[in-house]
């Protein structure tokens, strides 16, 4: 046998053991999604809350992948702002919660190339995920409350990921950055809203910290005005109803409870 067939038959031989190391790896484990409605709910001192989606302006094109996931960046929010927000109806105030951005993006990391790089499995990408909601509170036309809170949260992929890989990534993805959110959001409003109900209790999280992401800074409070005092106006409830129209223009209501 000559040099090159010699050397051609342990490529052979590396790249099927490689195959079948592949084959038998076991699929990911389920990521289940954080139950925020376990947490308890924050009352707001407020008649009723709207959600707005202004999220809008965030492109459909790569870098961006989170309009092709299911649930969407911007599904989460919603789902996280019906579990843990509730209007108490102790006073006339209206809330809104605009989600100002939800967005995912995919990013390349850097592998190790040539022969060397055949014997490991690198991880070769990174989903970043991006949440920024404002809380505006409104008491007739002059007393006006805004907190904003935002978070981020990255997890890695590896090389080739499957199918499975990238279900579970992206849900540790969505996780991690609720948690966030739901941490960030909780301090805010604590520090400058009325509200009541069970603190924000990290020991609650099921995710683990944030993989090459610092940790956000603390929310930014817009204006911090008093409310007047409550008014004895029973509590109103609206009916929840889903966005009307897909449209890309700014919509001028949302969702509401």
């Amino acid at each position: 046998m000559t040099q090159g067939a010699l050397k051609q038959s342990l490529l052979l031989a590396v790249v099927g053991l490689a195959l079948s190391a592949c084959a038998t790896e076991p699929p990911p484990p389920p990521v289940v999604p954080t139950d925020f409605a376990s947490r308890g709910k924050l009352n707001l001192d407020v008649q009723n809350i709207k959600v707005i989606d202004r999220t809008y302006s965030v492109p459909r094109r790569s870098p961006f992948i989170g309009h092709l996931s299911s649930p969407t960046p911007t599904e989460e929010v919603l789902r996280w702002a019906t579990s843990r927000l509730a209007a108490s109806g102790a006073s006339d105030a209206q809330a809104t919660l605009v989600i100002r951005d939800a967005s995912v993006i995919q990013e390349g990391l850097p592998v190790t190339r040539g022969l060397e790089g055949w014997y490991t499995r690198e991880q070769a990408s990174q989903y970043v995920g991006r949440v920024d909601v404002v809380l505006d509170i409104q008491a007739g036309f002059s007393a006006r409350r805004s907190v904003t809170a935002h978070a981020e949260y990255a997890v890695t992929l590896p090389e080739d990921p499957t199918d499975l890989e990238k279900q579970a990534i992206y849900r540790k993805l969505l996780n991690g950055l609720l948690d966030n959110l739901d941490r960030n959001f909780d301090q805010a409003a604590r520090r400058y809203l009325v509200v009541s109900g069970p603190a924000y209790d990290a020991g609650s999280t099921k995710e683990s910290a944030p993989l090459g992401v610092p940790a956000p800074s603390a929310p930014v409070v817009v204006n911090s005005a008093p409310l007047p005092p409550p008014l004895p106006a029973p509590p109103q409830t609206e009916v929840f109803a889903p966005p009307p129209s897909s449209d890309p223009a700014p919509r001028s209501s949302g969702w509401a409870w």
